[in-house]
């Protein structure tokens, strides 16, 4: 008896250890289901939740998986939405209502079987063999059980494999067939020490003790029911641990060992277990048990048939068929015992009733051909895999015939090659020959073009010099525009955009030109760009922009001799502005190019009495565009005359003009144009930088995003602050 009470000691310790390991796992989660969003992954963590508390807070559980299932149909989760099924049949079989267990889990197969879930699939109708397995409808159960040992060998699960091999065994135990049960269980056994998978551990160990109870080897069952119920205890598996006590509760009031004290003990112990999570079955059980241990030793009739009753009912609400046999068959000894033959009669009819339903031949008739099927099936597929080696052999053969055959061929093409390489051979010698000569007559024309190029280069590298003269050096530009930056990055040697600036007393004259064409082509338009605005000054003085371009345009005109038939169609685009630094006033005028005014604060801009509405916003930071005439320097069908725009600059106005090359660079990240958008979100984001600055923000965007790309065209940007 000492020796009991230290190992429930024990197995108490190791079951408390468990409870708190369970409990701090459900702190995690629970602080975890707070700050988590309703998505899937809240959906596994609420599963989860009910899947730990489903052995010792079974209705708790349930309002866990409720709330997984409401989320996962919001969200379209089938594979939550079947997990939350799942674990409800779970628990409604652990509390024994078994036509709701089974409703909930052919709601998951179903769902499973659509999303092709095999390992829910082989899970579910495994769970739903066990209630017909309850229900003591074998032939139902074992169909369930290969079906699920069937798909768990296809996935290849260890553990289904043993769980499979193990629920087999359980229905030869119900048919007394223990020795095939006993070798499906230690196969079972086998699979699940080598995984060290507790759970199945506890559950065959359990099993084998049932088989030798049966048996009648009491401590052989003891033994093999102490081993289950420490492992039950360690995982903390409270089910279990009501069904491991309650049989050794069984084993101790066994007529061979008469310890009832202990029996009692045991009994109640599960039962108090069972009480707490609802297990109906498990306490109906247990009073057929102290029921019938009560009347049976203790002679305590009155007490062992309230008990037998109370089982009787719960049993027959459950369906637990073989429960409510086993309540009969001891109401109607306990009745014979007390001269009571009426109600001994009538309990031995109800169990006769019971334990034909249970065993039947019917019933094992479908059992042993369910079973036969499933080994054929088993002799089907080992006839297949010899098959497949006949198979495999022959094409062996067949391949090693062959290769025979391919390397006699191989031999006589190499022969035939090799007659063919000495030809080869002779033809070539006499066409080096040849080569060589033709050789020697390239390397000369190479020479001639090597010279040639040079002084193509020599040339390009001197008109380079010549326009560099024309371009305003810093030095003249810093005492014309104190504030400024200028970035000038042409394509080629020399460049088709060129900057511009002349100044009198109280004026600064600045443009930025963009001529048809790069390269030799757009730096000969750049000389008569150039020429032409200084000789447009020299005519008209400091005009206005608008009559500057004017007098351009009509010198472009008649340099280029754009009037005839053989008219030649290139000109150029630009913006020229006119800078009173004293005053502030701006004036310019543009040709197909706009120029952009950054303001740092939303003061209305007025432009010949117009209102202008900014073209971006950033950051309280405004971008206006002053729009160009769309029409180039140079022969134009529906010329007219340039329009002037004067504007009055606040103090920190930032003005810049630019070419459209910028712009249209190809690069990032879908090697597309940079465009003008972005261009303008750089000028705001710029705003507060030094011009300086500026130039080298502007420099390393457009190199950034040119990445590997050849530049596409001449870049030329001048920016100017009040």
């Amino acid at each position: 008896m000492n020796k009991i009470i230290i190992i429930l000691l024990f197995n108490l310790l190791l079951y408390n250890l468990t409870i708190a390991q369970n409990n701090k796992q459900l702190d995690s989660l629970s602080l975890k289901l707070k700050t988590i969003s309703n998505d899937t992954n809240k959906v596994n963590i609420l599963n989860q939740i009910s899947d730990i508390l489903s052995d010792s807070k079974p209705d708790e559980a349930i309002k866990y998986a409720q709330k997984a299932n409401l989320l996962s149909n919001n969200l379209n989760f089938k594979k939550g939405i079947a997990k939350s099924l799942s674990i409800k049949g779970r628990i409604f079989q652990i509390k024994g209502d078994y036509n709701k267990s089974i409703l909930f889990f052919e709601q998951a197969l179903k769902i499973n079987i659509e999303i092709n879930n095999k390992q829910e699939i082989s899970e579910t109708e495994k769970y739903i063999g066990i209630i017909y397995e309850k229900q003591r409808k074998y032939d139902k159960a074992l169909t369930y059980y290969l079906k699920s040992l069937k798909n768990k060998q296809e996935i290849n699960d260890r553990k289904g494999i043993a769980s499979g091999y193990n629920n087999i065994a359980t229905i030869y135990l119900y048919q007394l067939n223990f020795d095939i049960a006993k070798e499906y269980y230690f196969k079972a056994l086998k699979i699940v020490e080598e995984l060290n998978f507790k759970i199945g551990i506890a559950t065959i160990l359990s099993n084998i003790a049932t088989i030798y109870f049966q048996q009648d080897s009491i401590q052989k069952a003891i033994k093999y029911n102490l081993k289950s119920l420490k492992v039950r205890k360690e995982i903390g598996n409270n089910y279990g641990i009501a069904q491991s006590l309650n049989n050794i509760g069984n084993c101790y009031s066994n007529k061979k060992i008469k310890m009832y004290d202990s029996a009692l003990y045991y009994y109640k112990q599960s039962l108090v277990i069972k009480e707490e999570i609802g297990d109906k079955n498990g306490i109906a059980s247990t009073y057929i048990s102290i029921g019938g241990g009560l009347f049976k030793q203790e002679k305590k009739y009155s007490d062992g048939i309230n008990y037998l009753k109370k089982g009787l009912e719960i049993s027959k609400e459950t369906g637990d068929i073989d429960l409510s046999k086993n309540a009969y068959d001891n109401l109607s000894e306990i009745y014979s015992m007390i001269n009571d033959y009426e109600n001994a009669y009538k309990s031995h009819v109800e169990y006769s009733k019971y334990n034909d339903s249970i065993l039947n031949k019917e019933n094992s008739r479908a059992v042993s051909e369910l079973q036969e099927q499933y080994n054929a099936k088993e002799r089907e597929q080992e006839i297949l895999v010899k098959n497949n080696e006949i198979q495999k052999n022959e094409l062996k053969i067949k391949q090693q015939k062959t290769f025979q055959s391919g390397l006699i061929i191989g031999i006589l093409l190499l022969l035939a090659l090799a007659i063919v390489i000495l030809n080869g051979y002779r033809q070539k010698k006499k066409a080096n020959i040849l080569l060589a000569s033709q050789n020697e007559e390239i390397l000369q024309q190479k020479s001639v073009i090597e010279e040639k190029n040079r002084d193509i280069m020599a040339s390009i590298t001197y008109a380079k010099r010549i326009q560099d003269a024309i371009l305003p050096p810093d030095k003249h530009v810093k005492q014309i525009l104190d504030n400024y930056f200028i970035l000038f990055k042409p394509k080629d040697i020399v460049s088709g955009d060129f900057y511009w600036i002349h100044k009198n007393e109280d004026k600064t004259l600045f443009s930025v030109v963009d001529c048809t064409g790069h390269g030799v082509p757009g730096a000969f338009m750049s000389i008569v760009g150039y020429n032409g605005l200084n000789q447009a000054v020299a005519e008209l003085g400091f005009a206005t922009p608008g009559k500057l371009l004017d007098k351009l345009n009509e010198i472009v005109e008649l340099t280029l001799h754009q009037s005839g038939k053989y008219d030649v169609k290139d000109g150029m685009d630009l913006a020229l502005c006119s800078f009173d630094k004293k005053t502030g006033e701006l004036e310019y005028a543009g040709a197909n190019n706009p120029l952009y005014l950054v303001r740092a604060t939303n003061n209305n801009l007025i432009i010949n009495n117009i209102k202008i509405e900014p073209s971006l916003v950033l950051n309280e930071t405004y971008l206006y565009e002053i729009k160009a005439d769309k029409q180039p320097i140079g022969a134009y069908s529906e010329r007219q005359n340039f329009t002037n725009h004067k504007i009055l600059l606040e103090k920190g106005d930032s003005v810049y003009v630019f070419s459209d090359g910028f712009a249209d660079q190809f690069g990032g990240p879908e090697n597309k144009k940079f465009k003008y958008k972005p261009f303008k979100q750089q000028l705001l984001t710029m705003e507060k930088c030094s011009l300086d600055e500026q130039k080298i923000k502007l420099n390393k965007t457009i190199e950034d995003w040119k990445g590997l790309n050849e530049q596409v065209d001449d870049i030329c940007v001048i920016g100017v602050k009040y």
